[in-house]
């Protein structure tokens, strides 16, 4: 009997202490995501949102290819967006999710896993390429005085548009989309005329399914049907934002203010997307905050 209650005092004390152990032990939660600007953006995400994190929990965010080691039978050899899909499937820590950028991706041809998450939009710069991130980076930089912004807005959208489509039709040959996209951005930039882009001649020597591609885009942006966010990719963003915020010379020059490189700008309107809080209207972060965060707390 001695035995008995020595080893069953034993197993109960064993068992509080490892519940103490559960109960004050801090949960270390990772975002696996592609790249460095990636980090910096869910980083500062991630602390707009620390009122949520409970205070037993710390949120990381890594690079994929600071974690591929740790998983011998995956190709290094592949791009980042594909080690976080394939890193996904098979990894088992329910307190690791992983992000991928959903480029030029379908509904139908994302990979479906618990802990992999998909982007509401091409990357992370689509999320605040809009008219309102246009008018609050001209406020806060040029006081509201660089003009034509709705305009200037409008007209990133042809070009977006277009590089969204061309993409889309030489999926999977990127020699020949680099060399159009080179091409299709030189264009571009002759068609501004004193300010204005001539759309009619931009179209008139480029393929004429794309053009027919981003008229029914438009025609459904202005009725409102769809998101113009869904088909801005990444890489051309800096681009076109190089272009607009560097036309008006005569302004820039009565300001005092050299142009700002496409990257600044796009980084200052990520910043703004977060800090005011803006994505909260997207369903991707509502659904890692309700899956992985206030699950646990």
């Amino acid at each position: 009997m001695y035995s008995y209650r020595n080893a069953y005092n034993r197993e109960r004390v064993d068992a509080l202490v490892a519940r103490s152990r559960d109960s004050s032990s801090i949960r270390v939660m990772e975002i696996c995501v592609e790249g460095k600007d990636d980090v910096d953006f869910y980083e500062r995400w991630i602390t707009s949102i620390k009122s949520l994190i409970s205070s037993k929990t710390v949120i990381r965010v890594k690079e994929i290819k600071n974690i591929v080691g740790s998983y011998p039978n995956i190709d290094e050899a592949v791009g980042n967006c594909d080690l976080v899909v394939q890193i996904a499937q098979v990894d088992k820590d329910k307190n690791r999710l992983f992000i991928r950028d959903r480029d030029l991706l379908e509904d139908k041809d994302l990979v479906c896993a618990n802990n992999l998450f998909y982007t509401d939009y091409p990357a992370i710069e689509s999320y605040p390429f809009t008219e309102e991130s246009f008018n609050l980076f001209n406020k806060a930089v040029y006081s509201g005085d660089y003009k034509d912004i709705d305009i200037r807005y409008k007209y990133s959208l042809h070009f977006l548009f277009s590089m969204y489509f061309l993409r889309l039709s030489n999926k999977g040959n990127k020699g020949t989309v680099k060399l159009e996209i080179d091409q299709l951005r030189k264009k571009y930039g002759s068609y501004f005329k004193d300010g204005y882009f001539r759309i009619e001649d931009f179209y008139q020597h480029n393929d004429p399914d794309i053009k027919n591609s981003v008229d029914d885009v438009l025609n459904k942006l202005n009725k409102k049907e769809i998101d113009a966010r869904k088909y801005i990719y990444s890489h051309d963003t800096e681009d076109i934002l190089n272009f607009l915020f560097a036309m008006d010379k005569d302004f820039l020059k009565s300001m005092k203010a050299p142009p700002f490189k496409g990257r600044h700008i796009i980084d200052w309107m990520l910043k703004k997307f977060i800090d005011d809080r803006l994505w909260e209207q997207e369903l991707m972060f509502q659904g890692i905050i309700n899956r992985y965060i206030l699950s646990e707390n």
